[in-house]
């Protein structure tokens, strides 16, 4: 924000200063492949060693357990699979049950119990969730029902039975046929179950259900709230008109109520009648538990459990299979089209409406034929006749299909991975064809101990699955540190020539650990495209060094041990990351570290902390956990861009900016060898940026808070990121922008008040300090730590209760001029008349309405051309000079402390330099992080 009026000066020029260099010469050492080895070709294996079960259809884990595993028999069994001695027992036998109470479960046609969702909080409330067939009074029913583990709150994870007697209806829906029943559940990451269902089974959707949301539960994907949030909404009324002793209605009253959000309340909202789709009907009919129709028969859906994504597989009718990615009221189109292609309904109104607007159907990112023929679409692909969905990869085995999107035909058994383009298209290729018992596959999932994925085999004796290499091609990396040639002595580790060490303003927390860091870029005529504000790139083969040491005795620097050394390859598109564990890490010489395996590893370091001795877990990550991370959204090389390379550095004997430095480098000749482009090397690093450390005393506590947030969540949590939430953690976006003070959660965890954090220093409320505690809820962040950040926790907990001494514009301007503002209160209004605006006034905290009360700056210059700008620097405001010379473009001063910071009080500065051109008008510019 710019402040006061520009000062006419007269100025001559400076003296220039000789630098002090950088040199920079070739690696000729490092010795690491372009790219990891990927399988070419992919076959199956039982996941679960020899465990068979009767027909499996679905798999389902407790949040937050990793060695256990619900596998649901279509028969109505579920079986509970112990991940570390590999024996099932039997949870709970529904089918049993519902015999006993003269309601069977039937499995004719695509009936059965069809899938299982467990509720987030499972371990402290045993909720768990199936959608199942039944025939009452010989009429057939999809319900949806919740059901309890045997155990108490807090211990439900231990639980190894469940009373079916436990049973609560949610939906019970009459079915007049008794195939198309979708079936599918997942909770969200908003803590909403979500519910796929079919058309009800007339072939061409006879019965014309899947274009309308004043009928039934019929043709699309259904999301409620199971927990009865106190700002959801009741549902309408839903009447059968059943002669079956379920009564009336297919809702279960007070079992679930209606996200206030979902996409057609407001539809809902008043009397009369609403139009959709060309049908018009009375609002109270209007299903407000729809979240996206216009599917045949979705089978199967899932979260993208990085993302929060939701894929759906859609079943074809007689062309085309397909997958979409569903959003909020979204319209799959059925039955007017079958994947991108116009279909006719055997229902009346054979074509959807012409009028704009009205029927808006969203094209899936893939589709399929059944005719194989190999002359159009996907055919090189996959062709088939029946989809079964699908999941994310994002497991540690196979790291090649990490973020791809996998499914495949229940006939043929062809395997596809969905690709992402940079463009958002998606590519399709087929990675298995069926061997390995690859058809027959009924559903999708997670392995709770390392996110691979697992499919169901429910033809014969059926198996749970999953995929493995068949043929691989590709470089092996180095299986021990000495060997990937990154240090002459991995011993001292001290770096062969061209590999440069390098250190952050602010360390990613990394549970204590004391970290080192090093980068190379192997040929000097390679170079790194710089930016002040944003990411910088790469070229291909870059390499970044990280290791770890850990003090045995915490905060005795001669126990230090070597605990792992990381390194990070640019490849030609993306990049991928090595872990080596150290040998001998309790005791005795440490003379290597030894690649570990693709699926990383996980140690327990004896530690000493406070006299006390502690056992702390170090996870060493998998291949797919340095890519969550290291993004391209994320810059790659996380800790190497301005605000955190602005800083001074020993190089040699010479102490350096590192970012001039990189830029000044010279080769062994003397002459200019950059890192950086020609077209992108800052001029200067005077005006840059910098993140502040948490225990940096002089810098705001926002300020502070705003660089750890940048350093530790900012590579998921930022527009393209892959994290669910809606904030912003770059330091670039301003604080009010950036929907942290009170910011709407994704989750607020069924508590409505909980916000990211509470304007009113409210820490119950506060969602940040829950999150990183992990008190009650999943802690972040969720990778490379397991030890909590207690100096950081204390840092946000300062901060959020100090807010409500802090004060947007609209706060500030209520106090300066009351609750109804007028005129006078307008950003660049001028009430008292003092030359500077409201928003000038804001920014300095002076008072609006006084004359008196205004923001003063002095400005001198003696006879050698030397400028002095003195001014009083308001707390938590950043004031950097600028200048120009025809009052069009502006520019930072370039001199020495015209650098940007935010101080935890008001202080007077005085910045000295000289002007270094001709004629030159200045003006303060004061920001607010």
């Amino acid at each position: 924000m710019k402040l006061l009026r520009t000062v006419l000066v007269f100025a001559a020029a400076g003296a220039l200063t000789a630098h002090a260099q950088l040199t920079r010469v070739p690696n000729t050492t490092i010795n690491l492949p372009a790219a990891l080895p990927s399988a070419s070709t992919f076959t199956s294996e039982n996941a679960l060693g020899t465990l068979t079960f009767n027909t499996p259809i679905d798999i389902a884990s407790m949040p937050g357990v990793t060695n256990r595993l619900f596998v649901l028999e279509r028969g109505g069994t579920i079986q509970l699979v112990n991940m570390d001695t590999m024996a099932k027992s039997t949870f709970m036998n529904l089918s049993a049950f519902l015999t006993a109470q003269t309601r069977p479960l039937t499995t004719s046609s695509e009936c059965g119990l069809l899938s299982m969702a467990v509720h987030p909080q499972f371990n402290q409330n045993g909720f768990f969730y199936l959608f199942y067939s039944l025939r009452i009074n010989s009429q057939t029913f999809q319900r949806i029902a919740r059901f309890k583990a045997t155990g108490t709150a807090g211990d439900y994870n231990a639980a190894t039975a469940a009373d079916p007697a436990t049973e609560s209806p949610l939906i019970t829906q009459r079915d007049q046929q008794d195939n198309h029943n979708g079936g599918d559940m997942a909770f969200g990451p908003d803590g909403y179950l979500y519910i796929s269902v079919g058309d009800e089974g007339a072939q061409y959707d006879g019965s014309d259900n899947a274009r309308r949301i004043a009928k039934d539960f019929l043709g699309g994907v259904l999301r409620i709230d199971v927990d009865n949030r106190p700002d959801s909404l009741a549902p309408n009324p839903h009447d059968e008109s059943s002669t079956a002793t379920v009564g009336d209605s297919a809702i279960t009253a007070g079992s679930y109520r209606i996200p206030a959000d979902n996409p057609f309340v407001a539809l809902a909202e008043g009397t009369g009648n609403a139009s959709y789709n060309g049908f018009t009907f009375p609002k109270t009919a209007i299903r407000t538990e729809w979240y996206s129709i216009g599917y045949r028969n979705p089978w199967r859906m899932s979260f993208d459990s990085l993302t929060g994504r939701l894929f759906v597989a859609d079943v074809g009718q007689d062309n085309f299979e397909e997958v979409s990615i569903v959003t909020k009221g979204m319209n799959g189109g059925w039955s007017w089209r079958e994947g991108k292609h116009a279909h006719t309904p055997n229902a009346a109104m054979p074509s959807p409406p012409s009028t704009p607007g009205v029927y808006q159907p969203t094209d899936p990112i893939f589709e399929y034929d059944h005719n194989g023929a190999g002359d159009s679409g996907n055919d090189a692909i996959i062709s088939g006749s029946s989809i079964t969905g699908g999941v994310v990869y994002r497991g540690d085995r196979l790291p090649e299909l990490y973020g791809k999107y996998l499914f495949c035909d229940y006939y043929n058994g062809v395997f596809v991975a969905l690709t992402e383009n940079a463009n958002g298209t998606w590519t399709g290729a087929r990675i298995a064809n069926d061997v390995g018992n690859l058809s027959n596959i009924s559903g999708w999932g997670y392995d709770p101990r390392n996110d691979d994925a697992l499919f169901c085999r429910n033809q014969g004796t059926g198996t749970i699955r999953r995929l493995v290499r068949g043929t691989t091609s590709g470089t092996q990396p180095p299986a021990t540190l000495s060997a990937t040639g990154v240090f002459s002595d991995v011993t001292t580790l001290t770096p062969n020539a061209g590999v440069v060490g390098y250190e952050p303003n602010v360390s990613f927390w990394s549970d204590h650990a004391v970290k080192s860091r090093w980068f190379s870029i192997k040929n000097i005529a390679d170079k790194i495209g710089y930016s002040a504000n944003g990411n910088w790139t790469f070229p291909t083969g870059a390499v970044w060094i990280k290791h770890f040491d850990m003090e045995l005795e915490r905060g005795n620097p001669g126990t230090r041990r070597k605990v792992e050394t990381r390194i990070l390859v640019k490849t030609a598109s993306d990049v991928y990351g090595l872990s080596y564990r150290w040998n001998n890490i309790p005791s005795g010489a440490q003379t290597d570290a030894t690649l570990v395996a693709d699926e990383g590893a996980s140690a327990t370091l004896n530690v000493t902390a406070d006299g006390s001795p502690v056992n702390q877990s170090w996870r060493f990550p998998s291949r797919t956990d340095c890519r969550i991370c290291h993004s391209s959204v994320a810059g790659f090389a996380l800790s190497f861009n301005t605000p955190q390379l602005n800083r001074s550095r020993l190089y040699g004997a010479q102490t350096l900016n590192q970012i001039a430095a990189l830029r000044d480098a010279k080769d062994g000749g003397g002459a200019a060898a950059s890192y950086f482009t020609a077209a992108t090397a800052p001029a200067s690093v005077n005006t840059l940026p910098a993140l502040s450390p948490a225990s940096d005393s002089s810098a705001s506590l926002e300020w502070r808070v705003r660089s750890y947030l940048a350093v530790n969540c900012a590579q998921c949590h930022q527009p393209g990121g892959t994290a669910t939430g809606n904030w912003d953690a770059r330091s670039t976006t301003p604080t009010d922008l950036a929907n942290l003070i009170d910011g709407v959660l994704v989750n607020d965890f069924t508590d409505p008040a909980n916000r990211w954090c509470k304007s009113s220093g409210d820490l119950a409320h506060s969602m940040v300090l829950k999150r990183l505690a992990g008190n009650g809820v999943p802690r972040m962040p969720p990778l490379a730590t397991t030890v909590r950040d207690t100096e950081s926790e204390q840092l946000l907990t300062d901060w959020i209760t100090s807010l409500p001494q802090r004060q947007t514009f609209a706060q500030w301007q209520t106090q300066a001029f009351g609750p109804t503002p007028g005129p006078e209160a307008a950003p660049d209004a001028d009430p008292d008349n003092d030359g500077q605006t409201n928003q000038q006034e804001y920014m300095a905290q002076t008072i609006p309405t006084d004359p008196l009360s205004r923001w003063t700056w002095t400005m001198s210059m003696d006879q050698n051309g030397m400028m002095q700008f003195e001014f009083a620097q308001p707390a938590n405001r950043s004031v950097q000079i600028e200048a120009t010379i025809d009052f069009l473009t502006w520019t930072l001063w370039d001199i020495a402390g015209n650098t940007p910071s935010y101080p935890a009080a008001a202080q007077n500065r005085i910045i000295t330099g000289a002007s270094n051109g001709p004629r030159l008008f200045f003006r303060p510019m004061v920001k607010q992080p």
